[in-house]
């Protein structure tokens, strides 16, 4: 059975806000032991990858979320062309994360030679299908 300080050790490495070494030395512990724990305490790498896992989920979650704002950006950027590129990149990293950047989106996204494009058919298809699910 972990104990108390062992549980706040994972739970502080999964943050990923200080390195090992600072956190283990708060608990009281040498830096090695949390390799000790890792490589062959059970409990404690069971708790490691679940505690990793709910981080993922939160993180996609929060991505997710951020999709709707992002479609609009893009729909906005479509419309009257004066958002910046950058702003474009982000909405699509947002959108592609979230797994929500279909193919159907881009001009030219199955031919490799040439770069990918926006198109507003595109982007008026991935709000209905947000409407869509949102409903459900």
């Amino acid at each position: 059975m972990l104990n108390e300080k062992q549980i706040k050790v994972a739970t502080e490495i999964i943050k990923g806000e200080k390195s090992v070494t600072e956190i283990m030395q708060e608990q009281g512990y040498r830096r090695e032991t949390f390799y000790l724990w890792k490589n062959e305490n059970k409990e404690f790498q069971d708790l490691l990858r679940d505690l990793e896992s709910e981080a993922k989920e939160e993180a996609l979650r929060i991505i997710k979320a951020s999709s709707a704002k992002a479609a609009k950006l893009l729909v906005t950027a479509v419309s009257d062309g004066r958002v910046s590129k950058s702003r474009i990149d982000a909405a699509n990293s947002i959108l592609d994360k979230a797994g929500l950047r279909p193919d159907f989106l881009y001009k030219n996204a199955s031919e490799p030679d040439r770069p990918e494009q926006l198109t507003s058919e595109g982007i008026r298809e991935l709000m209905e299908r947000r409407k869509l699910e949102a409903v459900q």
